[in-house]
């Protein structure tokens, strides 16, 4: 009559161990798949860092070429003054216009 509640003490602490073990299988599982996300986690924020850099690079490349089409302007105005102050004093010394005053 003792058997009963020996063979319910030893079966459950065979199902403890089992469930113990299961357990740490799962933790070492997850462990791994947490460690597999950090990996991943830290090559994307390199990845990220890395095309901070390169933006903002070519935002210094932009802003020169900004500046370079802003003087570039500047000089195209230069030159069609020049082109009309040219133009101005060829019409004013033309001889046939000479002619045509008298």
């Amino acid at each position: 009559s003792h058997s009963g509640p020996i063979k319910m003490v030893v079966s459950r602490s065979i199902y403890n161990e089992g469930e113990e073990s299961g357990r740490r299988e799962k933790e070492m599982e997850l462990f791994k798949v947490n460690q597999n996300l950090e990996q991943k986690l830290s090559q994307q924020l390199s990845l990220i860092n890395e095309w901070k850099q390169k933006n903002e690079k070519l935002r210094e490349e932009l802003n020169t070429l900004s500046s370079i089409r802003k003087q570039l302007h500047e000089r195209e105005n230069e030159v069609e003054m020049l082109k009309k102050r040219c133009q101005t004093i060829t019409q004013e010394n033309d001889p046939i216009k000479d002619i045509h005053s008298l």
